[in-house]
């Protein structure tokens, strides 16, 4: 017996030897390795990375308020070195088991778990966000292993992993031939469809990944699984607004009987549901809320029952449960939430001030990351400048009815009024003693708010208590926020000074001293005529502010720019203001009222541009255009003047100025005019073109500019002009002098460009054959409209011209016929200028044969 027993052992070691190598395909061997592979590498791998997978699911907080995600992952690769080192150990346990056991012979795989090494490889790679490593290791199975299950299981975790690097499009095209196989393991098809939702998800297209899950729910029987599928189907259900649809699957979830967390908030969940189709839940969760514990639970079913309050518009419950929300819950995310809900009220119900205060709170306690912050703060801030705007008219007003009092009279008011607010802060101060005793955290009242800053009849300093005990408060209320939101002011028209701009606040110190409140009363003019701006500028911003920030075209009229056409047309801000009534009456369809506003333009101010808005609804396009063709003859008229051709500068200017409306361009052509005039000594003309700057363009870049030169206008023109020539006619217009420059002038009547310029072709032309007046160039300006003057220039004497133009006139181009002139004269440039400018051609030519032919 004995002997047989170490018969078998012998045997077995001998078996054990022989499996050993995997370069042979025999039972033995395949025994070996398989078993060694499966129960002992991939076993223990595979244990790692499960509890790496567990690590992060367990270290990632769900957002019940949000959509959760289908599948979770670290956020980078530093996320716990804890999981990182347990994947890096599946990945080892992976990469052994296919040193020592892989049997590739004869170009296949003899051991049947060496597929589950490199999906092993694979995942673990994935969770550590290798995915180069991962997609490496999935093409490979799904390459090796293409026929088989292996393979198609591999392609679809390829899929997860390209989704993960955010390839959206290739993962989609895989998970669609997948989809298309009618051989996929049926196994695997939860994960397919689920996958499948995952791609939907990230595209943001909630209808597909709804109908994926609902599919995956068939291939599923797990129940945690069922679970969140059920719960996430909800969640979309209500992103789309479709409410009624996700209440079903709310009870599949509770029918599961979920985890704490889960069933709260989908018992939240079908509360808020059932009040938006209508129906009253405040009961089921009010008996939720007896069952919560302290934290942030109650807080979540506190916030629930306040949505259903305002759904009810039972405003006072509303508040009072988003207060103790605020006070029981620990995250400020669910407080902001709280402040939100508010907010969102208030400003839907066009209760602005009181929104800004719950905007304020919402922003104090969320957080910057989160996607809607942006659009909170812009919001808050917008209504922030309302509110400003409102507290300097309140204010402005009241100091000039102050000023409009006797000196006794503002006293005997002030001194009224201080004891009225010493009365108010003792009763303020012990309602404050007894809400700390009871640990109250109450929210502002709205009501006090709204009615104090659309009450233009109460007083500036009618409760300067708030100045002195409002820190206080508002401390004790909002913690550590700051003072300048003033959120727990009783009447919003009665605030410190820094509140509303001014420079004065009123210290503690200083809370019973008149003669701190007398001191920024406007007593003399030019104190009111500031006062009265800042209330115009206050009314108009409040009109931008309401319509083009809350499109509220009604109260941008009524609040913004109606008062300032009413009560301050002579203002700089009441032709913007009288067109911007004019436009929203337009939108809201009242032309009658529209055309008022419209006359008040036409007979106020009707020259002003608002003024040909509404007479001509194209002027903009028009004045587009003009702009279109002006800029480029400014462009040509500074090149001329750079190569100090002055007259064609001037030539084009004038041109350009007779044919179109400069609008903002005007100040720098006349800049450039008056350039043209220094140089060409034209005294009148330089300062005539710096004055039309500064009367008309006070405001424009070039104004100051104007101004330094007109100082200097005397220094530019001292020097002395050389003597004229012995005949000189009285007329003074034209300068007749002794010069070395001067132009043979063709004038041409009745004309085209087309023509002129063949003209002046021909003449070049001729111009290259003839040596002895090669020197010359041709160029034209334009006089008038369809009148033109064609310049050969330039000569030394006014003699040297009549050869020249004996010479061109026998020429069979001279279309001095055809082109009606009947004039021909040399002219310097100054002349030239001087003529265009005063469009004086005849005047001139007359003047010239006087001269010059003598």
């Amino acid at each position: 017996m004995k002997k047989a027993y170490q018969t078998y052992i012998f045997l077995f070691v001998v078996f054990l030897l022989g499996g050993c190598s995997t370069k042979v395909n025999k039972l033995p061997n395949r025994t070996f390795h398989n078993t060694t592979t499966r129960f002992n590498v991939l076993f223990n791998g595979n244990l790692s990375l499960q509890e790496g997978i567990e690590q992060i699911q367990d270290a990632y907080v769900h957002d019940f308020d949000s959509i959760l995600p289908l599948y979770v992952y670290p956020k980078d690769t530093n996320e716990s070195a804890a999981i990182k080192a347990l994947m890096v150990r599946a990945t080892e346990k992976g990469e052994k088991a296919i040193r020592r056991h892989s049997m590739y012979i004869k170009k296949e795989e003899r051991n049947k778990f060496i597929d589950e090494a490199y999906m092993l490889i694979g995942k673990s790679q994935m969770y550590i966000l290798n995915f180069a490593k991962a997609n490496e290791m999935f093409e490979y199975v799904a390459r090796a292993y293409k026929k088989k299950p292996e393979g198609k299981i591999a392609q679809l975790w390829h899929a997860k992993s390209l989704l993960n690097e955010h390839d959206n499009q290739e993962a989609y095209d895989r998970l669609k031939k997948l989809h298309e196989d009618k051989d996929f393991p049926k196994n695997a098809l939860f994960e397919l469809h689920k996958t499948t939702a995952h791609y939907h998800l990230k595209e943001g297209d909630y209808q597909k990944a709804i109908e994926s899950l609902q599919s995956s729910l068939k291939f599923q029987k797990k129940k945690q699984e069922k679970i969140k599928i059920n719960y996430t189907i909800a969640n979309l259900y209500d992103a789309n607004k479709d409410f009624s649809s996700g209440q079903s699957y709310y009870q599949e979830v509770l029918k599961l009987k979920p985890h704490y967390e889960m069933m709260l908030n989908s018992k939240l969940k079908l509360a808020l549901g059932s009040a938006k189709n209508g129906l009253n839940s405040k009961e089921e969760l009010k008996s939720l809320l007896k069952k919560a514990p302290s934290g942030n639970q109650k807080a979540k079913i506190l916030i629930a029952l306040a949505e259903v309050s305002l759904k009810n518009k039972e405003m006072k419950s509303a508040q009072n449960y988003a207060s103790k929300a605020v006070s029981e819950a620990t995250e400020n995310k669910i407080k902001s939430k709280a402040y939100l809900l508010l907010g969102d009220y208030y400003y839907d119900n066009k209760a602005y001030a009181e929104a800004k205060v719950y905007y304020d709170s919402t922003l104090q306690t969320s957080d910057p990351s989160v996607g809607n912050f942006e659009s909170i703060s812009e919001r808050r801030n917008n209504l922030g400048r309302l509110v400003a705007n409102q507290l300097i008219i309140s204010r402005e007003d009241s100091l000039l009815r102050l000023s409009q009092m006797s000196e006794g009279q503002r006293r005997e008011h002030i001194e009224a009024q201080i004891e009225k607010n010493k009365k108010l802060a003792l009763e303020k101060e012990e309602k404050e003693k007894i809400a700390a005793l009871q640990k109250a955290d109450d929210v502002p009242s709205s009501s006090n708010i709204t009615a104090s800053i659309n009450n233009k009849g109460n007083w500036y300093f009618e409760n300067p208590s708030t100045m002195l005990f409002g820190e206080k408060e508002f401390k004790k209320i909002w913690d550590d926020r700051k003072l300048e939101d003033h959120w727990r002011r009783k009447d919003k028209s009665s605030n410190a000074f820094s509140d509303i701009g001014s420079d004065t606040e009123i210290s503690e110190e200083n809370i019973e001293n008149i003669e701190a409140y007398l001191k920024d009363i406007p007593l003399d003019e030019t104190s009111k005529q500031a006062s009265y701006k800042k209330i115009i500028d206050a009314h108009y911003d409040l009109g931008i502010v309401y319509s083009e920030k809350l499109s509220e075209a009604q109260l941008a009229i009524d609040k913004g720019f109606d008062p300032v056409v009413s009560d301050y047309d002579t203002s700089s801000k009441a032709a913007p203001s009288a067109y911007f009534c004019y436009r929203l009456y337009k939108e809201l369809n009242a032309p009658s009222k529209a055309e008022t506003y419209k006359m008040f333009l036409l007979q106020k101010y009707p020259h002003s541009e608002y003024a040909a808005i509404v007479k001509d609804p194209e002027y903009f396009s028009k004045k587009q255009q003009a702009q279109n063709m002006v800029r480029p003859a400014y462009e040509k008229a500074y090149n001329y003047y750079i190569n100090k051709d002055y007259a064609a500068s001037l030539g084009v200017l004038s041109e350009t100025q007779n044919k179109y409306d400069l609008a903002d361009i005007a100040p720098k052509f006349l800049l450039l005019k008056a350039y043209n005039f220094k140089e060409t000594f034209n005294k009148a003309g330089f300062e005539s073109a710096l004055k039309n700057i500064t009367t008309n363009y006070p405001k424009s870049e070039q104004a100051d500019l104007a101004n330094q030169l007109l100082k200097k206008s005397n220094k530019f023109f001292a020097v002395q002009k050389p003597k004229k020539v012995g005949f000189l006619p009285s007329d003074t217009m034209f300068n007749f002098s002794d010069s070395t420059d001067f132009f043979l002038a063709y004038a041409f009547t009745n004309s085209n460009d087309s023509l002129i310029k063949s003209f002046v072709e021909s003449s070049e032309q001729f111009l290259k054959k003839e040596a002895d007046w090669s020197f010359l160039t041709v160029d034209f300006v334009s006089y008038q409209v369809g009148q033109y003057i064609v310049l050969f220039k330039v000569f030394k004497s006014a003699n040297q011209i009549n050869d020249c133009r004996q010479k061109i006139n026998q020429q069979p181009f001279a279309l001095a016929q055809s082109l009606q002139t009947k004039m021909s004269f040399p002219i310097t440039q100054e002349n030239l200028e001087q003529m265009i400018v005063s469009k004086s051609l005849t005047r001139y030519n007359t003047l010239q044969n006087k001269v010059y032919s003598k």
